[in-house]
Protein backbone atom coordinates (compact mmCIF):
# COMPACT_ATOMS: atom_id res chain seq x y z
CA UNK A 1 0.00 0.00 0.00
CA UNK A 2 1.02 3.81 -0.71
CA UNK A 3 0.47 6.39 2.00
CA UNK A 4 -1.69 8.72 0.82
CA UNK A 5 -3.98 6.64 -1.93
CA UNK A 6 -7.23 5.48 -1.52
CA UNK A 7 -8.12 2.48 -0.90
CA UNK A 8 -11.48 0.37 -1.39
CA UNK A 9 -12.47 -3.00 0.58
CA UNK A 10 -15.01 -5.16 0.00
CA UNK A 11 -15.91 -8.35 2.45
CA UNK A 12 -18.90 -10.76 2.54
CA UNK A 13 -19.91 -11.76 6.02
CA UNK A 14 -22.65 -13.99 7.33
CA UNK A 15 -23.34 -14.62 11.07
CA UNK A 16 -23.38 -18.80 11.92
CA UNK A 17 -26.09 -20.66 12.61
CA UNK A 18 -25.15 -21.78 16.26
CA UNK A 19 -23.77 -18.48 17.27
CA UNK A 20 -26.05 -17.26 20.45
CA UNK A 21 -25.27 -13.41 19.63
CA UNK A 22 -24.33 -11.07 16.89
CA UNK A 23 -22.11 -8.53 17.23
CA UNK A 24 -22.04 -4.96 15.40
CA UNK A 25 -19.05 -3.18 15.41
CA UNK A 26 -16.21 -4.61 13.27
CA UNK A 27 -12.69 -3.40 11.94
CA UNK A 28 -10.09 -3.70 9.16
CA UNK A 29 -6.80 -3.49 10.95
CA UNK A 30 -3.53 -2.64 8.32
CA UNK A 31 -0.18 -3.18 9.67
CA UNK A 32 3.48 -3.49 8.21
CA UNK A 33 3.87 -6.60 10.47
CA UNK A 34 1.36 -9.88 11.71
CA UNK A 35 -0.26 -8.22 14.20
CA UNK A 36 0.27 -9.76 17.72
CA UNK A 37 -2.27 -10.78 20.98
CA UNK A 38 -1.86 -8.10 23.49
CA UNK A 39 -4.56 -8.62 25.60
CA UNK A 40 -3.59 -11.28 28.58
CA UNK A 41 -6.80 -12.69 29.41
CA UNK A 42 -7.73 -13.70 26.28
CA UNK A 43 -4.80 -14.78 23.74
CA UNK A 44 -6.94 -14.07 20.63
CA UNK A 45 -7.57 -10.72 21.15
CA UNK A 46 -5.68 -7.61 19.57
CA UNK A 47 -6.74 -4.57 21.23
CA UNK A 48 -6.20 -1.03 18.94
CA UNK A 49 -7.43 2.23 17.96
CA UNK A 50 -5.81 2.21 14.55
CA UNK A 51 -8.48 0.37 12.73
CA UNK A 52 -11.09 1.10 10.11
CA UNK A 53 -14.51 0.65 11.40
CA UNK A 54 -16.18 -1.86 8.52
CA UNK A 55 -19.88 -1.49 10.16
CA UNK A 56 -21.93 -0.17 13.36
CA UNK A 57 -24.95 -1.77 12.07
CA UNK A 58 -25.38 -5.33 13.69
CA UNK A 59 -24.82 -8.40 11.37
CA UNK A 60 -27.42 -10.50 12.70
CA UNK A 61 -28.91 -12.71 9.95
CA UNK A 62 -27.79 -15.99 8.89
CA UNK A 63 -29.59 -16.14 5.96
CA UNK A 64 -26.68 -16.11 3.22
CA UNK A 65 -23.68 -13.38 3.30
CA UNK A 66 -23.97 -9.91 3.86
CA UNK A 67 -22.18 -7.17 0.87
CA UNK A 68 -19.73 -5.27 3.00
CA UNK A 69 -17.05 -2.60 1.53
CA UNK A 70 -16.11 1.21 2.15
CA UNK A 71 -13.23 2.56 1.35
CA UNK A 72 -9.94 4.60 3.55
CA UNK A 73 -7.06 6.66 2.77
CA UNK A 74 -3.84 4.90 3.62
CA UNK A 75 -1.65 6.14 6.52
CA UNK A 76 1.16 3.49 6.65
CA UNK A 77 2.73 0.95 3.77
CA UNK A 78 0.85 -1.83 4.99
CA UNK A 79 1.29 -5.49 4.52
CA UNK A 80 -1.27 -7.29 6.00
CA UNK A 81 -4.72 -7.37 6.51
CA UNK A 82 -6.44 -7.89 9.79
CA UNK A 83 -10.74 -8.47 10.29
CA UNK A 84 -12.27 -8.44 13.55
CA UNK A 85 -13.30 -6.49 16.54
CA UNK A 86 -10.50 -4.98 18.31
CA UNK A 87 -11.99 -3.34 21.51
CA UNK A 88 -12.08 -5.01 24.67
CA UNK A 89 -14.50 -7.41 25.49
CA UNK A 90 -16.92 -5.41 27.90
CA UNK A 91 -16.43 -2.42 25.73
CA UNK A 92 -18.08 -4.96 22.77
CA UNK A 93 -21.90 -5.21 22.07
CA UNK A 94 -23.33 -7.96 21.72
CA UNK A 95 -27.23 -8.91 20.62
CA UNK A 96 -28.85 -12.06 21.59
CA UNK A 97 -29.14 -13.36 18.36
CA UNK A 98 -30.12 -16.69 18.41
CA UNK A 99 -31.12 -18.14 22.42
CA UNK A 100 -30.26 -21.96 21.32
CA UNK A 101 -27.36 -21.40 19.75
CA UNK A 102 -24.89 -23.77 21.00
CA UNK A 103 -21.48 -21.75 20.67
CA UNK A 104 -21.78 -19.49 23.29
CA UNK A 105 -20.77 -16.23 21.43
CA UNK A 106 -20.75 -14.05 18.65
CA UNK A 107 -19.23 -16.41 15.45
CA UNK A 108 -18.90 -15.19 11.45
CA UNK A 109 -18.61 -16.95 8.33
CA UNK A 110 -16.11 -14.20 6.10
CA UNK A 111 -15.74 -14.60 2.25
CA UNK A 112 -14.32 -13.09 -0.59
CA UNK A 113 -11.87 -10.47 1.01
CA UNK A 114 -10.58 -7.66 -1.68
CA UNK A 115 -8.86 -4.75 -1.34
CA UNK A 116 -7.37 -2.75 -3.65
CA UNK A 117 -6.71 1.15 -5.12
CA UNK A 118 -10.34 2.64 -5.40
CA UNK A 119 -8.61 3.91 -9.25
CA UNK A 120 -7.21 0.26 -9.87
CA UNK A 121 -9.15 -0.53 -13.36
CA UNK A 122 -11.07 -3.34 -13.72
CA UNK A 123 -11.45 -5.91 -16.72
CA UNK A 124 -14.31 -7.81 -17.57
CA UNK A 125 -14.98 -11.41 -19.56
CA UNK A 126 -13.09 -11.30 -22.91
CA UNK A 127 -13.54 -14.68 -24.39
CA UNK A 128 -12.62 -13.34 -27.82
CA UNK A 129 -13.96 -13.23 -30.91
CA UNK A 130 -15.72 -16.11 -32.72
CA UNK A 131 -13.44 -18.24 -34.39
CA UNK A 132 -13.11 -21.07 -37.26
CA UNK A 133 -11.45 -23.76 -36.73
CA UNK A 134 -10.08 -26.60 -38.83
CA UNK A 135 -10.58 -30.14 -38.07
CA UNK A 136 -8.16 -31.52 -35.61
CA UNK A 137 -6.52 -28.53 -34.80
CA UNK A 138 -6.68 -26.28 -31.62
CA UNK A 139 -7.30 -23.09 -30.78
CA UNK A 140 -6.41 -20.72 -27.44
CA UNK A 141 -9.43 -19.01 -25.80
CA UNK A 142 -9.93 -15.84 -24.04
CA UNK A 143 -7.79 -12.15 -24.38
CA UNK A 144 -6.30 -12.31 -20.75
CA UNK A 145 -4.52 -13.44 -17.68
CA UNK A 146 -4.71 -10.75 -15.01
CA UNK A 147 -3.65 -12.22 -11.23
CA UNK A 148 -6.25 -11.96 -9.05
CA UNK A 149 -8.69 -12.78 -11.31
CA UNK A 150 -10.64 -16.15 -11.32
CA UNK A 151 -11.37 -17.80 -14.87
CA UNK A 152 -14.23 -20.23 -15.08
CA UNK A 153 -14.90 -21.76 -18.75
CA UNK A 154 -18.49 -23.99 -19.56
CA UNK A 155 -19.86 -25.30 -21.97
CA UNK A 156 -23.89 -25.77 -21.73
CA UNK A 157 -23.37 -26.22 -17.87
CA UNK A 158 -20.48 -28.12 -17.56
CA UNK A 159 -17.35 -26.37 -15.99
CA UNK A 160 -14.59 -27.49 -19.11
CA UNK A 161 -11.58 -25.44 -17.50
CA UNK A 162 -10.36 -22.98 -14.95
CA UNK A 163 -7.54 -21.68 -17.22
CA UNK A 164 -7.37 -18.21 -18.47
CA UNK A 165 -6.33 -19.01 -21.81
CA UNK A 166 -7.36 -23.01 -22.17
CA UNK A 167 -6.43 -24.86 -25.62
CA UNK A 168 -9.56 -26.64 -26.85
CA UNK A 169 -9.78 -29.16 -30.17
CA UNK A 170 -13.63 -29.59 -30.85
CA UNK A 171 -14.97 -32.18 -33.37
CA UNK A 172 -17.98 -29.61 -34.02
CA UNK A 173 -19.30 -26.36 -33.46
CA UNK A 174 -19.64 -25.40 -29.98
CA UNK A 175 -20.03 -22.40 -27.86
CA UNK A 176 -17.98 -21.62 -24.59
CA UNK A 177 -19.09 -19.46 -22.11
CA UNK A 178 -16.50 -17.19 -19.65
CA UNK A 179 -16.97 -16.22 -16.01
CA UNK A 180 -14.84 -14.18 -14.58
CA UNK A 181 -14.55 -12.76 -11.06
CA UNK A 182 -12.43 -10.29 -10.33
CA UNK A 183 -10.45 -8.41 -7.48
CA UNK A 184 -13.37 -7.10 -6.08
CA UNK A 185 -15.38 -10.65 -6.35
CA UNK A 186 -17.37 -9.28 -9.19
CA UNK A 187 -18.71 -11.16 -11.96
CA UNK A 188 -18.79 -10.61 -15.35
CA UNK A 189 -19.86 -13.14 -18.74
CA UNK A 190 -19.10 -13.51 -21.94
CA UNK A 191 -18.87 -16.47 -24.59
CA UNK A 192 -17.21 -17.44 -27.89
CA UNK A 193 -18.42 -19.91 -30.66
CA UNK A 194 -15.90 -21.87 -32.10
CA UNK A 195 -16.94 -23.22 -35.61
CA UNK A 196 -15.28 -26.84 -36.52
CA UNK A 197 -14.66 -26.85 -40.49
CA UNK A 198 -12.88 -29.17 -42.86
CA UNK A 199 -10.18 -27.07 -44.31
CA UNK A 200 -9.50 -29.25 -46.77
CA UNK A 201 -12.43 -28.11 -48.87
CA UNK A 202 -11.13 -24.24 -48.68
CA UNK A 203 -9.66 -23.10 -51.60
CA UNK A 204 -6.04 -22.38 -51.36
CA UNK A 205 -4.56 -19.09 -52.77
CA UNK A 206 -5.18 -18.67 -56.26
CA UNK A 207 -2.94 -16.10 -58.20
CA UNK A 208 -3.99 -16.82 -61.53
CA UNK A 209 -1.68 -18.72 -64.62
CA UNK A 210 1.40 -17.09 -65.89
CA UNK A 211 0.33 -14.67 -68.95
CA UNK A 212 1.40 -12.35 -71.37
CA UNK A 213 0.35 -8.87 -71.58
CA UNK A 214 0.25 -6.15 -74.43
CA UNK A 215 2.59 -3.83 -73.64
CA UNK A 216 1.17 -0.45 -72.22
CA UNK A 217 -2.34 -2.93 -71.41
CA UNK A 218 -3.80 -4.10 -68.25
CA UNK A 219 -4.72 -7.82 -66.85
CA UNK A 220 -6.55 -8.71 -63.88
CA UNK A 221 -4.57 -10.91 -61.35
CA UNK A 222 -5.84 -13.69 -59.35
CA UNK A 223 -9.38 -15.63 -59.30
CA UNK A 224 -12.75 -15.40 -57.91
CA UNK A 225 -12.55 -13.87 -54.74
CA UNK A 226 -14.39 -14.13 -51.76
CA UNK A 227 -15.57 -11.07 -49.01
CA UNK A 228 -14.86 -13.74 -46.13
CA UNK A 229 -11.46 -14.06 -47.52
CA UNK A 230 -8.52 -11.30 -46.95
CA UNK A 231 -5.96 -10.73 -50.00
CA UNK A 232 -2.25 -9.11 -49.96
CA UNK A 233 -0.53 -8.72 -52.94
CA UNK A 234 3.30 -8.05 -53.12
CA UNK A 235 6.09 -8.58 -55.92
CA UNK A 236 8.92 -10.55 -56.02
CA UNK A 237 11.11 -9.32 -54.36
CA UNK A 238 9.71 -6.45 -52.42
CA UNK A 239 7.50 -6.87 -49.34
CA UNK A 240 5.33 -3.59 -49.91
CA UNK A 241 1.65 -4.46 -50.65
CA UNK A 242 0.10 -2.98 -53.31
CA UNK A 243 -3.15 -4.05 -53.07
CA UNK A 244 -5.56 -5.76 -50.55
CA UNK A 245 -8.17 -6.57 -53.39
CA UNK A 246 -8.57 -9.98 -54.77
CA UNK A 247 -8.43 -9.09 -58.33
CA UNK A 248 -5.93 -6.50 -58.74
CA UNK A 249 -5.32 -4.73 -62.16
CA UNK A 250 -1.75 -4.46 -63.31
CA UNK A 251 0.18 -2.74 -66.32
CA UNK A 252 3.92 -3.77 -66.05
CA UNK A 253 6.41 -2.29 -68.30
CA UNK A 254 8.91 -5.75 -67.63
CA UNK A 255 8.84 -9.58 -66.48
CA UNK A 256 6.92 -8.96 -63.03
CA UNK A 257 6.00 -11.94 -60.81
CA UNK A 258 3.35 -11.19 -58.55
CA UNK A 259 2.72 -12.81 -55.01
CA UNK A 260 -0.73 -13.63 -53.31
CA UNK A 261 -0.59 -13.79 -49.73
CA UNK A 262 -4.26 -15.14 -48.82
CA UNK A 263 -6.03 -15.61 -45.19
CA UNK A 264 -8.96 -17.21 -45.54
CA UNK A 265 -12.02 -17.63 -42.87
CA UNK A 266 -10.69 -19.90 -41.23
CA UNK A 267 -6.93 -18.38 -40.52
CA UNK A 268 -5.22 -20.00 -42.93
CA UNK A 269 -2.80 -19.03 -45.05
CA UNK A 270 -1.53 -19.69 -48.19
CA UNK A 271 0.22 -17.91 -51.08
CA UNK A 272 0.64 -18.23 -54.35
CA UNK A 273 2.80 -16.74 -57.47
CA UNK A 274 1.85 -15.59 -61.13
CA UNK A 275 4.33 -14.13 -63.58
CA UNK A 276 2.91 -11.87 -65.95
CA UNK A 277 5.23 -10.89 -69.45
CA UNK A 278 4.65 -8.20 -71.17
CA UNK A 279 5.49 -7.87 -75.17
CA UNK A 280 5.40 -5.93 -78.18
CA UNK A 281 2.14 -7.21 -79.53
CA UNK A 282 2.86 -5.24 -82.88
CA UNK A 283 5.45 -8.17 -83.98
CA UNK A 284 2.42 -10.84 -83.79
CA UNK A 285 1.07 -11.58 -87.07
CA UNK A 286 -0.13 -14.88 -88.87
CA UNK A 287 1.79 -16.08 -91.63
CA UNK A 288 0.60 -19.42 -92.91
CA UNK A 289 3.34 -19.83 -95.38
CA UNK A 290 3.52 -19.05 -99.31
CA UNK A 291 1.30 -21.30 -101.31
CA UNK A 292 3.41 -25.20 -102.01
CA UNK A 293 3.80 -28.03 -104.22
CA UNK A 294 4.26 -31.42 -102.36
CA UNK A 295 4.98 -34.73 -103.37
CA UNK A 296 2.32 -37.33 -102.43
CA UNK A 297 3.70 -38.89 -99.03
CA UNK A 298 6.41 -35.74 -98.37
CA UNK A 299 5.87 -33.64 -95.53
CA UNK A 300 6.19 -29.48 -95.21
CA UNK A 301 6.40 -27.76 -92.53
CA UNK A 302 3.73 -24.48 -92.41
CA UNK A 303 4.24 -21.28 -90.49
CA UNK A 304 7.05 -19.14 -89.04
CA UNK A 305 8.75 -19.22 -85.67
CA UNK A 306 6.53 -18.11 -82.59
CA UNK A 307 6.62 -15.34 -80.89
CA UNK A 308 6.02 -14.70 -76.96
CA UNK A 309 2.43 -13.92 -76.38
CA UNK A 310 1.03 -15.42 -79.56
CA UNK A 311 -1.29 -17.90 -79.22
CA UNK A 312 -1.82 -20.28 -82.52
CA UNK A 313 -4.64 -22.31 -84.20
CA UNK A 314 -4.50 -24.45 -87.73
CA UNK A 315 -7.67 -25.40 -88.84
CA UNK A 316 -8.20 -27.95 -92.12
CA UNK A 317 -11.87 -27.80 -93.80
CA UNK A 318 -12.86 -26.01 -90.60
CA UNK A 319 -11.30 -28.93 -87.62
CA UNK A 320 -8.35 -27.97 -85.63
CA UNK A 321 -5.19 -29.92 -86.61
CA UNK A 322 -2.57 -28.18 -84.46
CA UNK A 323 -1.91 -25.36 -81.79
CA UNK A 324 1.85 -24.90 -82.24
CA UNK A 325 3.23 -22.01 -84.52
CA UNK A 326 4.72 -24.19 -87.02
CA UNK A 327 2.74 -27.10 -88.35
CA UNK A 328 4.32 -30.21 -90.02
CA UNK A 329 1.71 -31.78 -93.02
CA UNK A 330 1.49 -34.86 -94.95
CA UNK A 331 -1.84 -34.06 -97.22
CA UNK A 332 -3.02 -36.99 -99.09
CA UNK A 333 -4.64 -34.34 -101.43
CA UNK A 334 -4.34 -30.93 -102.47
CA UNK A 335 -5.73 -28.88 -99.29
CA UNK A 336 -5.74 -25.11 -97.84
CA UNK A 337 -4.61 -24.89 -94.05
CA UNK A 338 -5.80 -21.54 -92.60
CA UNK A 339 -3.69 -20.38 -89.49
CA UNK A 340 -5.35 -17.65 -86.62
CA UNK A 341 -2.77 -16.12 -84.34
CA UNK A 342 -3.96 -14.58 -81.23
CA UNK A 343 -2.72 -11.51 -79.20
CA UNK A 344 -3.07 -11.21 -75.37
CA UNK A 345 -5.77 -8.39 -76.06
CA UNK A 346 -8.29 -10.81 -77.66
CA UNK A 347 -7.13 -9.41 -81.25
CA UNK A 348 -6.83 -12.15 -83.80
CA UNK A 349 -4.83 -12.25 -86.96
CA UNK A 350 -5.08 -15.29 -89.96
CA UNK A 351 -3.86 -16.06 -93.10
CA UNK A 352 -3.91 -19.28 -95.02
CA UNK A 353 -1.56 -21.49 -97.35
CA UNK A 354 -2.39 -23.56 -100.68
CA UNK A 355 -0.56 -26.82 -100.69
CA UNK A 356 -0.71 -28.74 -103.95
CA UNK A 357 -0.40 -32.49 -104.16
CA UNK A 358 1.28 -33.70 -107.25
CA UNK A 359 2.50 -36.97 -107.72
CA UNK A 360 6.49 -36.95 -108.25
CA UNK A 361 7.06 -41.09 -107.97
CA UNK A 362 6.82 -43.16 -111.10
CA UNK A 363 3.42 -44.50 -110.78
CA UNK A 364 3.74 -48.81 -110.01
CA UNK A 365 1.09 -51.22 -109.99
CA UNK A 366 2.72 -54.06 -108.04
CA UNK A 367 0.81 -57.12 -107.73
CA UNK A 368 1.38 -59.04 -104.09
CA UNK A 369 1.24 -62.85 -105.30
CA UNK A 370 1.76 -64.68 -108.92
CA UNK A 371 1.52 -68.38 -109.42
CA UNK A 372 4.42 -69.84 -112.11
CA UNK A 373 2.57 -73.00 -112.65
CA UNK A 374 2.73 -73.06 -116.63
CA UNK A 375 -0.68 -72.98 -117.29
CA UNK A 376 -0.18 -69.24 -118.93
CA UNK A 377 -1.37 -67.34 -116.45
CA UNK A 378 -0.13 -65.41 -114.25
CA UNK A 379 3.09 -67.07 -114.85
CA UNK A 380 5.76 -63.91 -114.01
CA UNK A 381 6.12 -60.74 -111.59
CA UNK A 382 4.56 -58.50 -113.63
CA UNK A 383 4.82 -54.95 -112.48
CA UNK A 384 2.72 -52.45 -114.14
CA UNK A 385 4.48 -49.00 -115.13
CA UNK A 386 3.81 -46.57 -117.93
CA UNK A 387 5.78 -46.59 -120.75
CA UNK A 388 9.47 -45.81 -121.22
CA UNK A 389 10.16 -46.49 -117.36
CA UNK A 390 13.29 -48.23 -116.48
CA UNK A 391 12.92 -50.44 -113.77
CA UNK A 392 15.68 -52.65 -111.84
CA UNK A 393 14.18 -55.44 -109.84
CA UNK A 394 15.25 -57.74 -106.92
CA UNK A 395 14.08 -60.59 -104.97
CA UNK A 396 15.20 -61.94 -101.83
CA UNK A 397 14.38 -64.99 -99.91
CA UNK A 398 13.23 -64.43 -96.11
CA UNK A 399 16.62 -64.96 -94.98
CA UNK A 400 17.95 -62.35 -96.93
CA UNK A 401 19.28 -64.50 -100.08
CA UNK A 402 19.17 -62.62 -103.56
CA UNK A 403 17.66 -64.95 -105.68
CA UNK A 404 17.49 -62.70 -108.58
CA UNK A 405 17.92 -59.44 -110.39
CA UNK A 406 16.47 -58.18 -113.88
CA UNK A 407 14.59 -55.43 -115.57
CA UNK A 408 10.63 -55.09 -116.72
CA UNK A 409 12.06 -57.01 -120.16
CA UNK A 410 12.87 -59.98 -117.37
CA UNK A 411 10.38 -60.60 -115.08
CA UNK A 412 10.90 -63.36 -112.50
CA UNK A 413 9.52 -66.35 -112.98
CA UNK A 414 9.28 -67.93 -109.99
CA UNK A 415 12.99 -69.63 -110.53
CA UNK A 416 16.17 -69.57 -108.99
CA UNK A 417 19.12 -71.16 -110.88
CA UNK A 418 16.90 -72.84 -113.04
CA UNK A 419 14.97 -74.22 -110.72
CA UNK A 420 11.36 -73.62 -109.08
CA UNK A 421 11.39 -72.03 -105.72
CA UNK A 422 9.25 -73.24 -102.83
CA UNK A 423 5.61 -71.74 -102.83
CA UNK A 424 5.60 -68.68 -99.96
CA UNK A 425 6.53 -65.33 -99.15
CA UNK A 426 9.04 -63.49 -100.95
CA UNK A 427 10.81 -59.83 -100.73
CA UNK A 428 11.77 -57.46 -103.46
CA UNK A 429 13.30 -53.78 -104.00
CA UNK A 430 12.05 -52.19 -107.30
CA UNK A 431 13.65 -48.68 -108.84
CA UNK A 432 11.95 -46.87 -111.60
CA UNK A 433 13.14 -44.37 -113.62
CA UNK A 434 10.84 -41.99 -115.67
CA UNK A 435 11.23 -38.25 -116.73
CA UNK A 436 9.60 -35.96 -115.38
CA UNK A 437 8.71 -38.38 -112.20
CA UNK A 438 11.67 -38.56 -109.50
CA UNK A 439 13.66 -41.49 -109.03
CA UNK A 440 11.15 -44.34 -107.35
CA UNK A 441 12.29 -46.95 -104.72
CA UNK A 442 9.93 -49.41 -102.99
CA UNK A 443 10.22 -52.13 -101.27
CA UNK A 444 7.43 -55.02 -100.47
CA UNK A 445 6.84 -58.75 -100.46
CA UNK A 446 5.31 -61.02 -103.62
CA UNK A 447 3.82 -64.36 -102.67
CA UNK A 448 4.55 -67.56 -105.10
CA UNK A 449 1.58 -69.99 -105.12
CA UNK A 450 1.64 -73.17 -107.58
Amino acid sequence: MTVGDEYCYKLRMSLCSHSNYSLNEFGLLITTQIPTQNYPALPTFILTNDFTPVTSNELGTTEGYADIGGSFTSTIEGLYLTIGVFEPKDSVVRILANPSGTLGGGYYLIDDVALYPCDAPVDSARAGPDAFLCLGDSLVLGTHDLPEYRYYWYVDSTLVSNLANPSVSPNTTTTYRLLVKDFKFDESWDSVTVRVVNCDTIPQACAGDNSYVCLGDSIRLGCTPRDDFSYAWSTGGSPTIFSQQGQPLVSPTDTTSYILHQTDYAGQLSADTVKVIPVDCSLITASAGHDRQLCRGDSISLGQAAVPGATYAWYLSGNPVGDQAQLVVSPPHTSTYQLIVQRPDKQQHQDWCFVEVIECDVPLFIPNAFTPNGDGLNEHFDIGMPQGTRLNILIFSRWGEQLYEGDHNHPWDGRFHGRDVPDGVYYYSLTAELAPYRKTTVSGSVMVVR
